[in-house]
Parts: C-alpha cells; structure tokens; sequence
C-alpha cells in the first residue's frame, strides 16, 4: 500500500553522509582535502518543470510542479546562499574571506552531537565532510586570509610540474571581532 509522505522533524542524527557523497582525497595531490565541505543536498524539495515526469520515465505521464532531488545540484544553492548572506552583511571581503567565514565556522557534528556519521551509521571523517557541514547562523566567527607575496595557481603548477610546491605565507583573522 503506497501512502501520502510526512515530514519527520528533529531526526537523529542529521546530517549524515549519503552513499552517493564525493570522497577524497584529491586525484591528482592527496595532500589537497577534498571535498570542501558539505551542504544539505539529500532528497531536497525542488522545483521541477512539468515538461518531464517526476521518474523521468517517458511512460510515466504524471507531471508536477516539485519533486525530490539529490545530489551535489542540491547542496550547492545552500553553499551559494550562505555566500550571498554574509556577502550582503560584508560586501568588502573577498571571496576567498567569505569561504573561509563558511569552512571555519562548519561543524563536524551531528544534532545528536556525535561525529557526523556515513550512511551506514560509521564515524565520517574530512575525506568524507571536508570542513565539516555548513552552518550558516553560526559564520562568520573566525575569517583567514592568506597573505603571499604573490598569488600562486596550486592548481595549474601541480598538473604542469611534478615538484613540491611551497610559497611563505601567513595566516591572520580579519573578522571584525577579536576571537576569545
């Protein structure tokens, strides 16, 4: 017997790691954490264009106005909007201050206050959450910036030279507030 979903509030633990999640570390250096961070992205209510059923079966002739999606398309209009938000109550900051704002102040913790956990209900680590899961009321506390004498592509050396990249730098907090 198929019945009419319901909402589940307070489920514990969230967040938790879908199966489908990225893992690290990096390909190419697996030195460089990868992912990031994590971001709601798990069965999302989404706008969804009649044009296509919700199964994306050509058999299906249902149609509706939103459906249920996953995946990193999901989880990456959260990542934007904590951006917009802080970029509205800061327009001067760059936006490597503003990702930093967002990973420094993602926690690593469920609301059951256990380590975010996989989907079959193991510990997660950073090659699974990166930074941690984003966190929006809580950034920015603790804002880094880099400062070098000149900007370096990690990126573009690391596929063109297969040497170890170093460059001097150093790391200040620019929020406006002193941390305690």
């Amino acid at each position: 017997m198929i019945v009419p979903p319901k909402t589940q509030l307070h489920r514990k633990p969230a967040p938790f790691m879908a199966s489908f999640t990225s893992r690290g570390p990096n390909v190419i250096d697996p030195n460089i954490l990868k992912p990031d961070i994590t971001a709601p992205g798990l069965n999302i209510l989404a706008a969804w264009s009649g044009a296509d059923a919700p199964t994306k079966l050509s058999e299906d002739p249902r149609r509706v106005k939103w459906n249920f999606l996953s995946g990193t398309s999901m989880s990456c209009p959260h990542f934007a909007a904590t951006a917009v938000l802080i970029t509205a109550i800061h327009p001067t900051w760059s936006s490597a201050a503003i990702r930093s704002a967002i990973m420094t102040t993602a926690s690593f913790r469920n609301n059951a206050k256990t380590m975010i956990t996989d989907a079959a209900g193991k510990p997660g680590d950073p090659f699974q959450f990166g930074s941690g899961h984003i966190w929006p009321s809580k950034a920015p506390i603790l804002v880094l910036s880099t400062m070098s004498p000149t900007p370096t592509s990690f990126s573009t050396y690391a596929v063109e030279s297969s040497k170890t990249l170093t460059s001097p730098s150093s790391v200040q907090n620019i929020y406006l507030k002193p941390m305690t």
